[in-house]
């Protein structure tokens, strides 16, 4: 655990402070860039598992009333809906990892 100084107040923190104690800062330890970066990576991750649990759920709920045997009508009338979760989710996840890969590739390029 190394010291650094807090970049709103200059007093010494370590680094793996959540918030400077002696200002409230958050993350002290990063800078401008750094915090608009996690920002990035925390809406990142957060596109993916609601994409991903979108997906799940709308082919489990797909699945549920293919196994059931459900009449014809139940399972055409679920599909306009469940089609969006299932299609959308999918969509959201893979766009939101080939971001996540992009940005890796980038930051390790430089």
């Amino acid at each position: 655990m190394a010291l650094i100084e807090c970049n709103k107040c200059g007093k010494t923190v370590p680094d793996s402070a959540i918030a400077c104690p002696h200002c409230s800062v958050a993350a002290p330890a990063l800078t401008g860039d750094g915090k608009a970066e996690l920002s990035i990576n925390l809406k990142r991750a957060l596109y993916g598992k609601l994409g991903g649990w979108a997906f799940f759920i709308g082919s489990g709920w797909m699945f549920f009333i293919l196994v059931t045997g459900t009449d014809k009508e139940l399972v055409i009338s679920t599909w306009g809906f469940v089609k969006y979760l299932i299609f959308g989710g999918a969509a959201a996840y893979f766009i939101s990892e080939i971001d996540h890969n992009l940005a890796e590739r980038k930051k390790n390029k430089v």
